[in-house]
């Protein structure tokens, strides 16, 4: 029987199921690059890595108690990618020589096949869902990148006045979360009149991720994302789309 047919065939969702599936993803694409909220349990769980494994948990198994076996043709592509992805990623497996890389490989492994299963959903239930919930989707994830950026510069204002946010405001909450605050392995350095040069450390935010690089290139994709909308993208007439 094909999917198209089993789709026929299967039970409507219920209004409750469809909230609390629209809900999950919606927190989970929120908190996707907040990786410094995370519980102290399951080598410090990060938030974003629990809503989605409730996601994808409560869509599939809500999908399965249905026998919905319909797949929209978005996740079908995202799931060949990763495919791919996959099989080049396991190709450099021959290059890890040591303990610790094998331990980075698995754990990296892990968390990309975590991030992965949940686009494969995620587009699943929007594609299933239509455009309005594609557009709060996209709102609530740009959000999550700005609620990002306004942390980091709260954070640098604070550290230099020498209070640590991260253990202010975030680690009696989240008893995993790392909390070493802004870096100082940034410099600038300076160069005299007389060609003597001299190196000065500078914070380097963290925002609400573990590393400013992991922040500062997390940071490119609303501002992509945004380029695109404003040069046309076809997801511009979906975003101005009201619920």
């Amino acid at each position: 029987m094909s999917a198209a047919a089993a789709g026929a065939r299967a039970a409507p969702p219920t209004a409750l199921a469809t909230r609390i599936a629209d809900g999950l993803v919606l927190a989970a694409l929120l908190c996707a690059t907040w990786l410094k909220l995370a519980f102290a349990v399951l080598a410090d769980l990060p938030l974003d890595d629990l809503l989605m494994l409730a996601a994808i948990g409560w869509i599939v198994g809500e999908r399965a108690s249905r026998r919905d076996g319909r797949v929209a043709r978005q996740a079908v592509a995202l799931g060949g990618l990763a495919l791919v992805v996959l099989a080049v990623y396991l190709a450099g497996f021959q290059a890890v020589s040591s303990d610790l890389g094998v331990s980075q490989f698995s754990k990296s492994l892990s968390t990309w096949g975590l991030h992965m299963a949940f686009a494969v959903v995620c587009a699943a239930h929007l594609a299933a869902r239509g455009p309005a919930l594609y557009a709060r989707a996209l709102r609530w994830f740009l959000a999550g990148f700005l609620v990002n950026a306004a942390y980091a510069a709260v954070q640098l204002v604070l550290e230099y006045a020498g209070t640590n946010p991260d253990k202010l405001w975030i680690a009696p909450l989240f008893g995993g979360a790392p909390t070493g605050g802004a870096t100082l392995i940034g410099a600038v350095t300076e160069v005299s009149a007389l060609g003597q040069t001299s190196s000065t450390s500078v914070l380097r935010a963290t925002g609400l991720t573990v590393d400013p690089n992991h922040l500062g290139v997390m940071l490119a994709m609303p501002i992509a994302i945004g380029a695109a909308l404003l040069l046309g993208g076809r997801s511009a007439a979906v975003l101005r789309a009201r619920p």
